[in-house]
């Protein structure tokens, strides 16, 4: 309960503050909503990543008015590391199936540290290590620890034309220097992915997929809402500012309504 009434007061703040965003947007928009937008560099990038096969590239190609996707470049270095060819991972983010590729709680934790992140500052890239299923059928019951590097391309109302996406694969050492670097990042990985070692997070992943790091499943065990409460407390810590800031902005438009 304490964690779903943060996640809802994040959620309705998020909300207000981007309606607020909207009023204040130019009159005229340089796009329509059937337009879409030819984005400088596409073409180089993809032939960089085509090339270098050691890090996944997504982009997610955005309208601005609408925030709409309008089309999805999916390297072949992602496909590599998971196991499947970028047909079938292009079918699975048009079912909006890639939180299969992760815990129902990892996923939750992407969701809401993402938000936060862009919703803070939305020229700043997102960071964040993360276990990410293998789906080959070689590969069944196998994960890695992946980088995962997200950044926002804006137009000039600071509005997203396009969402880029860095998956770098680390091995146990990179991993474990990562989880010391004690920057941002690292801390808030750290408490997603419960403060285990490279070696239990491989040994652990196929149980933790399918019930121990589901949302029902934590509640069941007392490890597991010990989890959800210290989460829950980090969330409400980072989102407090926002949500004030919503609160704020409903008293001034004669509107309060306590987040």
């Amino acid at each position: 309960p304490y964690l779903k009434s943060i996640t809802l007061r994040a959620l309705h703040a998020i909300e207000v503050l981007y309606v607020e965003k909207q009023k204040n947007l130019p009159a005229n928009d340089v796009l329509s909503d059937s337009e879409s937008m030819t984005i400088p560099g596409s073409e180089v990038e993809r032939i960089f990543f085509e090339q270098d096969t050691s890090i996944g590239f997504v982009k997610h190609h955005l309208c601005p008015k609408t925030g709409k996707r309008s089309h999805v470049y999916v390297s072949r270095g992602w496909s590599t590391s998971i196991g499947i060819h970028v047909e079938e991972i292009l079918s699975r983010i048009a079912n909006r199936e890639l939180p299969l590729l992760s815990t129902e709680f990892a996923y939750f934790s992407y969701v809401m540290y993402s938000m936060w992140s862009f919703a803070t500052d939305p020229s700043k890239s997102f960071s964040m290590y993360a276990r990410s299923r293998k789906l080959s059928n070689d590969s069944e019951g196998e994960c890695c620890i992946v980088q995962l590097v997200q950044r926002a391309d804006l137009d000039w109302t600071g509005r997203p034309k396009s969402m880029k996406s860095y998956v770098v694969m680390l091995d146990k050492q990179q991993f474990e220097d990562a989880m010391k670097s004690g920057n941002e990042s690292s801390k808030f990985s750290r408490l997603s992915l419960g403060g285990r070692s490279y070696e239990e997070l491989m040994q652990s992943f196929e149980t933790d997929m399918f019930a121990d790091e589901t949302i029902l499943g934590m509640q069941k065990t007392v490890e597991g809402e010990a989890r959800l409460r210290a989460y829950a407390k980090e969330l409400e810590a980072m989102f407090m500012p926002i949500i004030k800031i919503a609160e704020s902005i409903l008293s001034k438009n004669q509107n309060y309504n306590v987040i």
